[in-house]
């Protein structure tokens, strides 16, 4: 997921656009969610989505910063051979689970502690395997949504992928920042992205894409081809050109269209092209996002006022879904909204 060896690129290289804040740093802004990215993390940690997703609002609401929620919909066929190694790597966990348990079935039960070492070491590496193995359901999804509408959250059902919506909003100045871990969104538009949220953690890290490019003394477009050049989930790289090479050659041509004419042949540098280098539809992709709805541009992120017995509602269904003590659901609508039930 992501551009290949990216951030520690940027690191080295361009350090002046990454940047530690605290969140009280980026009180009264706005920012997108890219809401798969963290229903993977949420369900990784317990099935409790729902609470941590409130717990999510409420940390952001207390710095008074204002989420917009976007779900994924269909992924471009140009990401299928990225999706099918995906898919490869789970059937591999699968079956790694199914050979676990026939092992179980293999050690007769009795009273042996031997017999039960074996077995409880089984068991953690069962649990271990499962954990790798997580996957969101229409269901969980359609819960997200009512419980987000019942808050007077804003979201948005993506015509495709959702952090190219992220992105778009952002260059679009509907929203300030995107909270996301995928390096993607730095290529798609976002201007400014936020990395590495933790639940309790009240620090972020901060990727600037403006100081980034200012400070590679790249343009737009030649970012868009170093990308690229880097490997993403829309093209794989050619063997041998790292970062720190697809840089150097970035610098000194023009695109990827005269890297290729001049670098890439038998008798040069780079012997041969992935069959999957489709650079020209992985730059499409980055460049242009076409799944974008332009009705989004006249969405209103604020929150709006809630009315009658909506918090109450919002309380009660909480309460449901989580583990949460009345008073830590009440702190978090204080924190959400002003007030509390």
């Amino acid at each position: 997921m992501g551009i290949k060896d990216l951030n520690g690129f940027l690191k080295e290289h361009a350090p002046e656009g990454i940047a530690q804040k605290h969140f009280s740093e980026l009180s009264g802004k706005t920012v997108a969610v890219d809401t798969s990215i963290y229903f993977y993390k949420f369900l990784y940690k317990n099935e409790r989505f729902l609470e941590s997703f409130f717990n999510q609002i409420a940390h952001l609401r207390q710095y008074n910063i204002t989420p917009i929620y976007v779900f994924d919909g269909r992924p471009p066929v140009e990401k299928m051979d990225e999706i099918n190694v995906r898919k490869a790597r789970k059937q591999v966990i699968k079956n790694e689970i199914a050979n676990l348990k026939q092992e179980i079935e293999n050690i007769k039960s009795g009273d042996d502690e031997e017999k039960k070492k074996q077995i409880m070491t089984i068991n953690f590496k069962l649990a271990k395997a499962k954990k790798k193995l997580i996957y969101v359901t229409p269901e969980n999804i359609k819960e997200l949504k009512y419980m987000l509408d019942l808050m007077n959250i804003k979201f948005i059902q993506a015509n495709g992928e959702a952090d190219s919506v992220c992105s778009k909003l952002n260059s679009n100045g509907i929203v300030d920042m995107v909270l996301s871990d995928d390096m993607d969104l730095l290529v798609t538009g976002t201007k400014v992205l936020l990395r590495d949220y933790c639940l309790g953690n009240n620090k972020i890290t901060v990727y600037d894409t403006n100081v980034i490019l200012n400070k590679l003394e790249l343009c737009y477009n030649k970012w868009v081809d170093f990308c690229i050049l880097c490997g993403c989930d829309y093209s794989k790289r050619i063997r041998g050109m790292g970062p720190n090479n697809s840089f150097k050659l970035i610098k000194e041509c023009e695109n990827i269209e005269q890297i290729v004419n001049n670098y890439v042949g038998e008798d040069k540098k780079f012997k041969t092209t992935p069959n999957s280098f489709d650079y020209v539809k992985a730059r499409d992709l980055m460049k242009f996002c076409k799944h974008y709805d332009e009705s989004y541009n006249n969405i209103n992120v604020s929150l709006e006022p809630l009315f009658g017995n909506q918090l109450d509602n919002i309380f009660k269904f909480v309460k449901k879904s989580s583990l949460l003590t009345d008073t830590k659901i009440r702190n978090r609508l204080k924190s959400i909204y002003g007030v509390c039930n």
